[in-house]
């Protein structure tokens, strides 16, 4: 057994500072395809799959499926980027909007 052990996280979208400065990208709208989560609920996961020592995590979990099917298969990693990129246009334009109303 080795002393190192590894953790594969693939995170969604991350409500932080850096998320809300690719919020006024329009080319960055893919990171809005899909809900985004609190720093605090991705850090509890990844504090969690330490102490189990899992191998890969996928967040949301039910991603897992779609995301090792597009990672070896180039051609549908293309065309669901494309179709995320107009979610993702989608929902950053719900998210802006949203925000206007607030102020």
């Amino acid at each position: 057994e080795s002393a190192i052990d590894f953790t594969i996280i693939h995170p969604t979208s991350t409500e932080t500072p850096m998320l809300e400065k690719e919020a006024q990208d329009d080319a960055l709208a893919l990171a809005f395809a899909g809900p985004s989560m609190t720093a605090d609920a991705v850090a509890a996961v990844i504090m969690k799959a330490i102490a189990d020592k899992d191998v890969e995590v996928f967040l949301p979990p039910e991603r897992g499926a779609v995301v090792r099917s597009v990672g070896v298969d180039p051609s549908a990693l293309r065309q669901m980027v494309e179709r995320n990129e107009v979610v993702g246009a989608e929902r950053l334009a719900q998210r802006r909007a949203a925000l206007a109303h607030r102020f």
